[in-house]
This record gives C-alpha cells, sequence and structure tokens, in this order.
C-alpha cells in the first residue's frame, strides 16, 4: 500500500513524469519511482552516517537562525492546529501526532540550542516572536 508520505516526498518525480506524459501517471509507473527513490534515500543517509561528527553551536549563524526560527514557527502551527482539530472533532490519532510532532520538534531545538548563551537564545526567541507576527 502506498503512503501518502511517500507520495509527498516523491512529488517531485511524479509532477515531472505526468508534465512529460501530459496524463496521470499509473500505479504501474509509480511503483518504481517511490522503489528508486527508497534506495538512493537509502544510500545517501548510509554515506551521511559515515562521515557523521556530532558538534552543538556556540552561536547561530544566519543559516541556523533562520532553520532555527522555522521549526518555531512550525511548532506553533502544530500546537495551533492540534486544538482547532480537537474544536472541529478531527479524528483523535491524527491530534495525537500533531501533538508528538510538535514535542519532538521541541526536543531537536532544545538539544541543537544547548551549548547557545542565554543571549543567543533570547535572540533567537525575539527573532521567531518577530516573524510569528509577521504571519
Amino acid at each position: 500500500m502506498i503512503t501518502i508520505a511517500e507520495l509527498l516526498e516523491a512529488r517531485g518525480e511524479i509532477a515531472q513524469l505526468e508534465a512529460l506524459k501530459k496524463r496521470s501517471i499509473t500505479e504501474d509507473e509509480l511503483m518504481p519511482i517511490l522503489h528508486n527513490r527508497r534506495v538512493v534515500v537509502q544510500e545517501i543517509e548510509q554515506e551521511l552516517r559515515e562521515g557523521y561528527k556530532e558538534k552543538f553551536p556556540k552561536w547561530l549563524n544566519a543559516e541556523d537562525l533562520e532553520t532555527m526560527c522555522l521549526f518555531i514557527v512550525t511548532a506553533n502551527l502544530l500546537d495551533h492546529y492540534s486544538r482547532e482539530w480537537m474544536k472541529y472533532n478531527k479524528p483523535r490519532k491524527a491530534i495525537q501526532y500533531l501533538r508528538t510532532a510538535k514535542t519532538f520538534l521541541k526536543k531537536a531545538i532544545e538539544e541543537f540550542t544547548q551549548g547557545l548563551t542565554l543571549d543567543e537564545k533570547l535572540r533567537l526567541v525575539r527573532e521567531a516572536t518577530r516573524r510569528i507576527e509577521n504571519i
């Protein structure tokens, strides 16, 4: 059974093939795309694991600041939609997964920022708050 997660990950390749063929692709055409994508992703992840050396930043460069702000905004969106879905009686498991995703995202943010000074953490919170208010 093909999952929505697999389809979302392969959306670029699916769109290219559909544009090339000028029609919706069939399941027979989709299966090799998904299989090849899984193999490539596994190979890339293996290469990354081999050269991995953990390090914790002491300050946030522009790219890290941008990433952390996006994660904080995403955590806020997950929180917002889990409440909205509760209000409108959406599937309970889906709400649970949103909350779990928010929890793990916050843990990732905490882990990444553990080596930062208080000033850097405050800088991150200020920037994320500014971005949230502008949405």
